[in-house]
């Protein structure tokens, strides 16, 4: 319920920012798929003498908007402002003690951009997150640690990275995202994924 809740929220704003850029020119609105490699691993796990980085993958879909004029003689929708919401499937998690923990999320970063220059841009914003996969339980000495239900499986994280855009619609980015959010009261585990990612924006907005 919470997942589609979420999904129908996104969409409703997606719809009439697209609506609105038909409508008033000022601006841009790029849509298209977005594929990626994760190298995720856990902060807070100091009691584990064992945590190493997962390599793993995301993928979803991308909705960008540019607006403002980046000259006076600039076309609209090229000024140094944008606003990136996305939706993406992002597997996550870390090797404990040599076994793999998979956190496997529903993520909804909202990333503003800053264009540097004309294709470069540096972006920043929050990443809200829902479990969809079930860790499981991890062992350590005399403790079971059930990972079935960490608060909820919700998970909110800072996102900070770069980007370039080509003019023929791909668009290659890195980023970082820190969690914010301790995995369950009880166990003070925090996301911490690094993103390499490909894009192919389609124009809407003509």
């Amino acid at each position: 319920m919470k997942k589609r809740f979420l999904f129908i929220l996104l969409i409703s704003l997606l719809v009439g920012l697209q609506t609105k850029a038909q409508t008033v020119s000022t601006f841009t609105m790029k849509v298209g798929p977005k594929v990626g490699l994760n190298l995720s691993t856990l902060n807070g796990t100091q009691d584990f003498e064992n945590v190493s980085m997962k390599t793993s993958f995301n993928g979803g879909v991308v909705f960008n908007m540019r607006w403002g004029q980046r000259h006076l003689s600039s076309a609209f929708g090229t000024g140094i402002f944008g606003l990136q919401p996305e939706i993406l499937f992002s597997m996550q998690g870390a090797n404990v003690d040599g076994r793999p923990v998979n956190l496997n999320y529903l993520t909804v970063p909202v990333m503003l951009k800053f264009y540097a220059t004309e294709c470069f841009n540096i972006e920043f914003g929050p990443e809200f997150a829902l479990l969809v996969s079930d860790p499981g339980t991890v062992n350590r000495k005399m403790f079971t640690y059930d990972l079935s239900n960490l608060n909820g499986g919700k998970d909110v994280s800072l996102a900070v990275g770069i980007g370039y855009d080509f003019d023929f619609g791909l668009s290659v980015n890195a980023r970082y995202n820190y969690g914010l959010s301790e995995l369950a009261n009880n166990l003070p585990w925090k996301n911490s994924v690094f993103q390499i990612s490909l894009s192919w924006l389609i124009k809407l907005n003509m």
